[in-house]
């Protein structure tokens, strides 16, 4: 409870010199006069935690700040099987809709090609008349000529083959069990499709991803791995968390030529509710 000061020791002095080392020690208590220990305390208890603010503030500027991003975005299936024309067609009818389940080997949709029915009928015809021809030949006993059409017959059948398989192509079965998601609408009924036209697209899992749009300034923020919440229209209350699985790239629009920036992230299908709603 006392206070603190300042002594010396000497050994071997002369009784002449303890005057002068008295004076020396009034001379150090006037120019730093001692503290009380309870105000040293505080001293040091204060300088402790300036450095402890100053060591926790270093830590904070050293972490990394979390980033907000937003971004409009359009919801893709992950897994999907697409359905495409195999060869020039007319639309007769289409049997499914949006929103169908269909089961690997239904009919999904049928199409008719005047085209190819005109090339089998005229196939067949040939495969009538090299079929004449060679009994012909043989009757007469020409060999050669019975040989040249029987090879000729063999061809015609087998172009015969290859025009009933596209034409039976054009009822087109689902090949895999899912949910149809795209369709051709039922009211194009006679309308021309060309080879290689989407037909339906069925989506096989509940998987779903996101094609995210950014800004240019924010693009550059956006790395892989990130995480974030996706809010959908028609969905008040909810959100989905995605994590981003590529860096935003610049795509160019095949059709119209425009560029964005783009990135694709994939979305839990569990939808995440908030406590509570403002």
């Amino acid at each position: 409870t006392g206070s603190h000061g300042y002594g010396l020791c000497a050994f071997g002095a002369a009784e002449d010199s303890f005057t002068l080392l008295s004076g020396a020690l009034d001379l150090a208590t006037m120019l730093a006069p001692p503290r009380p220990l309870a105000a040293e305390r505080r001293r040091w208890l204060r300088r402790g935690l300036i450095w402890a603010l100053l060591a926790a503030a270093a830590i904070w500027l050293a972490l990394p700040a979390p980033i907000a991003v937003t971004a409009t975005g359009e919801a893709i299936a992950q897994d999907t099987t697409v359905l495409a024309m195999p060869s020039d067609g007319f639309l007769k009818q289409i049997h499914v809709r949006p929103g169908d389940r269909v089961a690997r080997g239904d009919l999904l949709a049928e199409f008719d090609s005047p085209s190819l029915r005109d090339m089998l009928a005229e196939e067949q015809l040939n495969a009538t008349v090299e079929t004449l021809s060679a009994q012909a030949a043989l009757a007469e006993n020409r060999y050669s000529d019975y040989q040249i059409s029987t090879e000729r017959l063999k061809i015609v059948t087998t172009r015969i083959a290859q025009i009933a398989d596209r034409i039976a192509g054009l009822n087109v079965v689902a090949t895999v069990d899912g949910e149809v998601i795209e369709a051709m609408p039922d009211s194009i009924t006679g309308a021309f499709a060309r080879t290689g036209d989407r037909i339906v697209a069925i989506q096989t899992s509940d998987a779903m991803r996101m094609k995210l749009t950014f800004a240019r300034l924010d693009a550059r923020l956006v790395l892989p791995d990130m995480t974030g919440a996706a809010y959908f229209r028609g969905t008040a209350g909810q959100s989905f968390k995605l994590r981003v699985l590529t860096r935003a790239t610049v795509r160019e629009d095949p059709q119209t030529g425009t560029e964005a920036i783009e990135a694709i992230a994939e979305i839990h299908s569990a939808p995440v509710y908030p406590v509570f709603a403002l």
